[in-house]
């Protein structure tokens, strides 16, 4: 089996969340011993190109000749039977498919946003609050309210890709034989666009598990890990913190972060850390009592959460979109209602005081993970839906 990986990295070949499961997928396909050849592109191009390429480019979001002529040569020499697209986002486009399917060749799309079914991918307004109006209404909502970063030509560039996509591209119906999703309520989403449920796959991220997980000794402390943005919930958690006597180390940085810093420096028990390596972030919080994920947003899926749940750390997450899915409330973790600052604040007292409440729910969560979430798992899933593919 052959499987041509494609992805279109937003920057410079960055490593945020849908780099990282794109290059674990696609070394865990290798690790099995499914041949694979990676097409990548990056957004990063597109400030090298001329005036009128640019405008060209623009136009032209949602196709482009470039990229069947270019990944054609890819495939006619690589003969893949399968195309796994993770993102197609500006550079590649979802032409990609259509070179696929002139060629006979089956193909998938991993969906780790939201961008087929709202413009701005995230289900969230610029100031960080949940909408679904693009969906339930008008998507060109999105320009009304300027929703991408507050850019007006973000927001466009937004709405042009998804209104062309749904509009001329019928939602990749006709391109794409299997989308896949990370939650049963990014499907639920998905299917309101108008995709058949038979086409829709659920297959969550994965992580590898700490290769030492012995604990010396429990540290008392909580621990944050994500990028320091509105939409992380980061503000609301140092705001509620005011009201907990117990240290929280946060981990990340971002556009939030010298703002955190400056309100931080009355609090003694808050730690900012900046940005360390994953195995080492990995260590600290399996020495910790509990994570906390106060995210504000929908999320897709909560990478996080599931490296907590593999060091048997119990995690309290906002009650929002796929969270619940994940954490199981009072068996695995604590859920909370995100306009609840009080049910917040007891539920990490709760865990604060009560050793024994976070024992047991650290133990369920690695139970959890170990049936769902390891690379195992997750290389059985994928294994399923190309050969259901080829069959």
């Amino acid at each position: 089996m052959r499987i041509l990986i494609a992805h279109n990295h937003y920057g410079e070949f960055a490593t945020g969340g849908e780099a990282m499961v794109f290059n674990a997928e696609s070394s865990l396909l290798e690790e099995n011993n499914i041949e694979i050849q990676k097409y990548e592109k990056s957004n990063s191009s597109i400030d090298n190109l001329g005036l009128l390429n640019k405008v060209r480019s623009v136009i032209n979001i949602h196709w482009s000749e470039d990229t069947i002529d270019e990944v054609g040569r890819v495939m006619d020499e690589f003969k893949p039977d399968i195309l796994h697209v993770h993102n197609y986002k500006f550079v590649i486009t979802p032409s990609i498919f259509k070179a696929a399917k002139d060629r006979g060749i089956k193909t998938v799309l991993t969906l780790h946003n939201y961008r087929l079914m709202v413009p701005c991918g995230n289900f969230m307004t610029k100031e960080g609050n949940v909408c679904e109006r693009c969906m339930t209404q008008n998507p060109a909502n999105i320009l009304l309210r300027r929703c991408a970063q507050g850019s007006i030509l973000k927001s466009y560039l937004q709405y042009r890709l998804f209104t062309k996509t749904k509009n001329k591209l019928n939602q990749l119906t006709d391109l794409v034989d299997k989308y896949i999703v990370l939650s049963e309520f990014a499907k639920e989403k998905l299917i309101q666009t108008g995709v058949e449920r038979k086409m829709i796959f659920i297959k969550p991220n994965f992580i590898n598990p700490l290769k030492k997980t012995e604990v010396s000794k429990k540290v008392e402390r909580a621990v944050f890990i994500g990028r320091l943005s509105i939409e992380k919930g980061v503000a609301n958690l140092l705001r509620n913190w005011e009201n907990i006597n117990y240290p929280l180390y946060i981990f990340g940085t971002g556009p939030m972060e010298n703002e955190l810093k400056k309100n931080a420096r009355n609090n003694s028990n808050i730690h900012l850390m900046g940005n360390w390596n994953n195995e080492e972030i990995k260590v600290f919080l399996r020495d910790s009592a509990f994570m906390v994920f106060p995210s504000i947003w929908y999320e897709t899926f909560g990478l996080t959460i599931v490296e907590a749940m593999s060091v048997s750390v119990p995690v309290i997450a906002s009650n929002l979109g796929p969270r619940s899915e994940i954490v199981i409330d009072k068996k695995t973790g604590l859920l909370y209602d995100i306009n609840n600052d009080l049910a917040f604040t007891e539920k990490v007292k709760l865990l604060i005081e009560n050793k024994e409440l976070r024992k047991q729910l650290g133990e369920n969560a690695q139970e959890e993970y170990f049936k769902k979430y390891t690379p195992e798992e997750n290389f059985e899933l994928l294994k399923k839906i190309y050969s259901d593919l080829l069959k």
